[in-house]
């Protein structure tokens, strides 16, 4: 048994044998970075979790002898797709792929049991959102209310934050010997690390000028960077370590 992070157990059998005896199953599983970068210019998004997702596609009868395991209790088998075995998570994908053919690239993206409902106008999205409840209803999926977000302009997608696109601004500096650029967020990285609680900054850079620049040891002599430089300098001391 392995406890999760909500608190509650998961039963975890080793398949080691019967994984080595199955073909693998080649179905592709989205790119993670372009599910991410398919969220930006949406001004609402839903972020659903199904409930223990893999328990919800049943097993072929005559393959679930091929999952027994053994307890101080007693032979037990699975009725329905446990963890661990090779290819749920080809299987899971096949199968919203299906549920969702008509949605995916338009209004959802799909990972495995991670679905986003995405909308480009706000008096679209209750319309995208019974769309993909209908769908769900109909294939008699479960959802995690605890993981489930509805209505919000961003969130974390499989680990990384989905938010609207933005503008970036690129400075340029040109010499006779060297081209130097630098890209510019306008939504800038320190007030979201507050906003999620960080309490200590440490800078990486290949540059010592540009450290210089940030802790203020140094000036930017450029008049059009100077303003980050004084965002920069008056956000540093709400941190408590940088």
């Amino acid at each position: 048994m392995v406890k999760k992070k909500n608190e509650k157990w998961r039963m975890c059998v080793d398949f080691k044998d019967l994984n080595k005896a199955c073909p693998k199953d080649s179905f592709p599983l989205p790119h993670i970075d372009q599910l991410i970068d398919a969220t930006a210019g949406h001004e609402l998004l839903i972020f659903l979790d199904a409930y223990s997702g893999y328990n919800q596609i049943l097993m072929e009868v005559e393959d679930q002898d091929k999952t027994t395991f053994i307890t101080h209790q007693g032979t037990y088998c699975y009725k329905v797709m446990p963890f661990g075995l090779k290819n749920v998570r080809a299987t899971y994908q096949r199968l919203v792929t299906k549920m969702f053919k008509d949605q995916l690239g338009k209004t959802m993206k799909v990972y495995i049991d991670d679905m986003l409902v995405k909308s480009k106008r706000k008096k679209d999205h209750i319309d995208h959102l019974k769309e993909a409840f209908n769908i769900l209803r109909q294939y008699d999926t479960k959802l995690n209310p605890k993981k489930c977000t509805f209505g919000v302009t961003s969130g974390k997608f499989l680990g990384f934050l989905a938010e609207p696109g933005e503008c970036l601004l690129v400075y340029l500096a040109v010499s006779e010997v060297a081209v130097s650029a630098i890209l510019v967020r306008e939504s800038k990285g320190l007030k979201l690390a507050l906003k999620y609680g960080a309490r200590r900054v440490v800078l990486h850079c290949d540059s010592q000028l540009i450290v210089n620049q940030v802790t203020g040891t140094f000036q930017i002599k450029e008049q059009r960077l100077r303003k980050y430089q004084t965002e920069i300098h008056k956000l540093l001391p709400e941190f408590d370590e940088c």
